[in-house]
């Protein structure tokens, strides 16, 4: 196996780590690559249970998980992404390198107002769509939306500055989240990979992403 830190897999909304990145071929590549794998499931999802306790969130679970290993590489989908984002802004010593997929300036704008308000109209066309990934990944819709109602703060641009890793920010030419202009801007060390002909939720499937990534957390 490689020298280099366990990679951790966070993945989007409504689905899981087996629905997100072991179906999709992601764990296979990176065990190919030489890395030790391990996923993590946002609360409400997967085998994640949901969130009780006051205080409990999901950056919380996620820098406990990155600290029992020490350091750590990341991939975040989405709002694993966005999740991703807060954890490392929070306790940047913990992350060696960091690839974002699926995360664009829109994201960290986005009120937890307006967010949770989302997830109160089950028929907007974002929720539509979570229901029917957490449909489909064998997820509890009703933990899902819970979890949304209860998610993490993004951390603002000015707390990027804290960031110390690499990032690799790899995005959709189609992606219906706009542009991550304020993101490279703030991140100390960012790079930009846009896929052509990939909308948001085909990012992960595509091999490029895959590949772009498995080389960036190689160096």
């Amino acid at each position: 196996m490689s020298d280099k830190p366990i990679v951790i897999l966070v993945h989007g909304m409504g689905s899981n780590f087996e629905h997100n990145w072991h179906r999709l071929g992601w764990v296979d590549s990176l065990l190919d690559a030489g890395r030790e794998v391990a996923g993590f499931d946002l609360p409400g999802h997967g085998e994640a249970q949901p969130l009780v306790a006051l205080g409990d969130s999901g950056a919380a679970r996620l820098i406990a998980l990155c600290e029992s290993y020490g350091e750590v590489d990341v991939v975040g989908f989405s709002a694993g992404s966005v999740l991703t984002l807060t954890a490392v802004a929070q306790r940047p010593e913990l992350f060696r390198r960091v690839a974002l997929l699926g995360l664009a300036d829109a994201q960290l704008l986005a009120t937890t107002e307006a967010v949770r308000a989302a997830a109160e109209d089950p028929d907007s066309p974002v929720m539509r769509t979570v229901r029917t990934v957490a449909e489909r990944a064998g997820n509890d819709v009703t933990a899902v939306l819970e979890w949304v109602r209860r998610s993490d703060a993004p951390p603002s641009f000015a707390d990027l500055a804290r960031v110390k890793a690499p990032v690799l920010l790899v995005l959709g030419e189609q992606d219906f989240l706009g542009e991550p202009t304020r993101l490279v801007q703030s991140l100390p060390q960012a790079r930009l990979v846009r896929l052509a002909d990939t909308d948001h939720f085909s990012t992960t499937s595509r091999d490029e992403a895959r590949s772009v990534v498995v080389d960036f957390l190689a160096l």
